[in-house]
């Protein structure tokens, strides 16, 4: 029971930050199937401590950036590139060091 109170968690967040909306009887979520990816990923490293508390926090600010369309996300092997939206004037503050904010990986 626990993975479903950890998915319900994670569905309330994404709704919350407007990642799934709802229309009618239709569900919009663009960008929720990366971000529950990622999410789980960042809970599963944890798990296994072989990320940090401070990368957690890092790595889910990336993903609400993510949600909130101020950068992209690709995944290359097991690691995560976030890509700048060419849009956004100042590079968003991720916690990370300047290589990693301008998509060498993180």
């Amino acid at each position: 029971m626990k993975t479903t109170k950890t998915k319900n968690k994670v569905l309330e967040w994404f709704v919350k930050e407007g990642t799934v909306k709802q229309e009618e009887n239709l569900y919009i979520a663009d960008k929720a199937f990366l971000a529950n990816t990622v999410v789980n990923s960042i809970r599963r490293y944890a798990l296994e401590k072989k990320i940090t508390p401070e990368e957690v926090e890092k790595s889910m600010n990336m993903v609400r950036l993510f949600i909130q369309d101020k950068l992209d996300l690709k995944w290359s092997g097991d690691i995560i590139q976030v890509l700048l939206h060419s849009k956004n004037v100042s590079s968003p503050d991720l916690g990370a060091t300047p290589d990693e904010r301008q998509g060498n990986g993180f």
